[in-house]
């Protein structure tokens, strides 16, 4: 998989890009998909089912999904952070079990 940035004036554009066989991509994604979409992302509307839904939702389900796993892992990383920073400063020693 190739991921590329690129800031575009002040915005970060971020691109990925994988190539894949039509069958096993389509496949992949399209279970991905319909495991997020049964814990809750997308849009669930009154009768409205997975297979009801586009491409583009399943993608746009695939992309939600990544953001929030990206951002979750941005936030552990700093809270990890600030936490071993607060005890150097304070002179505790971590004590790794």
């Amino acid at each position: 998989m190739t991921i590329s940035m690129k800031v575009i004036d002040t915005d970060l554009e971020i691109t990925l890009k994988r190539t894949l066989p039509l069958a096993v991509g389509q496949t992949t994604l399209d279970s991905a998909a319909h495991l997020f979409w049964d814990r809750g992302f997308g849009e669930h509307g009154e009768g409205v089912v997975y297979a009801d839904l586009t491409n583009q939702q399943k993608l746009d389900i695939l992309e939600a999904y990544w953001v929030r796993v990206t951002l979750d892992a941005a936030k552990g990383y700093n809270i990890d952070s600030a936490s071993r920073e607060a005890t150097a400063e304070a002179g505790l020693i971590e004590v790794n079990i």
